[in-house]
């Protein structure tokens, strides 16, 4: 199978499934899908660099965000 559930990617993230929705409608989680009442999230993807804290973004992010050219 290649995606995972919202329980077995916080489970991988040590956050709570609460946290993972929050990314997702954050558009941190590229891929993810929802069938039925079950939100699919591709296997391998990253966690997204925890923003409250400058040393932990990302160059990947701010290159989303126009910051680096």
């Amino acid at each position: 199978m290649d995606d995972m559930t919202i329980k077995e990617t916080a489970a991988e993230w040590k956050v709570s499934d609460r946290r993972v929705l929050q990314y997702y409608n954050m558009i941190r989680i590229i891929g993810a899908e929802k069938i039925g009442n079950t939100w699919l999230i591709p296997k391998g993807t990253e966690k997204s660099a925890d923003r409250r804290y400058k040393d932990n973004v990302s160059k990947t992010t701010k290159q989303k965000e126009g910051a680096i050219q």
